[in-house]
C-alpha cells in the first residue's frame, strides 16, 4: 500500500467545524455532565485547531511526508488520550521545526556563542535563534533553563513523557519560542495561537 501523507482531521470549536490536515475522533462518554464535556471538548479543540494550522502551512501540497503524517497522528492520539494539550503541542511544535530542519542549537548563544549553563536565554519572533543576557534585544523574552531542557526530554517517546504542575511554566517557555520560530520561518502569524491564551 502507498503511504499517505493527507487525511482530514475534524474537530469542534464553539458551533462552527473545521476540517485540517489530520485526522481525529474523540469521545466525551466518560464527561458526567454537558458542561463537563463541552469543556473537555472546547480544551480539546484548542490543541488540535494550533496542530492543524501549524500542518496546514508546514506540510507541501500532494507530497508525501511520511514522517510530520505520523507526528501528526501521534499528537492527535495523545491529546485524545490524555484530555490535554499542552504536552502534545509542545511536542508538536518541536518536532515540526526539527522535522523542518529549522532547530537551533539551545546551549548557546548565536551571537557570541557562549554557553548558556543554568542561566536564562532569550527569544522572539524576529530572530530563529538564542540569545545570551549580554547579547538580547530590545523586545526578547526570557526561556529558562527548565525550559530549554525539554528540548532533551522531546527525545523519548510522547507516550513516555510527563509534565508536573512546576514544570508548566517551563513547558509554555518553550512552546511559546518554538511557536515564534514557525511563525518565523513559515513568514505568516498563526491565527489559532490566540486561542491559546484564552486556556
Amino acid at each position: 500500500m502507498a503511504p499517505r501523507s493527507n487525511c482530514s482531521l475534524t474537530y469542534r470549536f464553539g458551533t462552527w467545524r473545521k476540517k485540517r490536515a489530520i485526522s481525529s475522533g474523540y469521545s466525551s462518554a466518560n464527561c458526567s455532565s454537558r458542561s463537563t464535556r463541552r469543556k473537555r471538548i472546547y480544551g480539546l479543540s484548542t490543541g488540535l485547531a494550533v496542530v492543524s494550522e501549524i500542518a496546514e502551512r508546514v506540510l507541501p501540497e500532494q507530497e508525501v511526508a511520511e514522517p510530520m503524517f505520523r507526528l501528526l497522528l501521534l499528537t492527535a492520539r495523545e491529546i485524545e488520550r490524555r484530555g490535554e494539550w499542552q504536552l502534545p503541542l509542545a511536542y508538536f511544535a518541536y518536532w515540526t521545526l526539527k522535522l523542518g530542519g529549522w532547530m537551533p542549537p539551545l546551549d548557546r548563544c548565536v551571537s557570541c556563542g557562549k554557553r548558556f549553563g543554568d542561566a536564562q536565554a532569550f527569544q522572539s519572533a524576529l530572530f530563529d535563534r538564542l540569545h545570551c543576557g549580554d547579547c538580547r534585544k530590545v523586545g526578547m523574552k526570557p526561556i529558562s533553563a527548565a525550559g530549554r531542557e525539554f528540548g532533551a526530554k522531546f527525545s523519548a517517546k510522547l507516550d513516555e513523557i510527563s509534565v508536573t504542575p512546576e514544570a508548566i511554566v517551563p513547558l509554555v517557555e518553550l512552546r511559546e519560542t518554538v511557536l515564534n520560530w514557525i511563525e518565523l520561518h513559515t513568514e505568516r502569524k498563526l491565527f489559532t495561537r490566540e486561542m491559546l491564551e484564552t486556556n
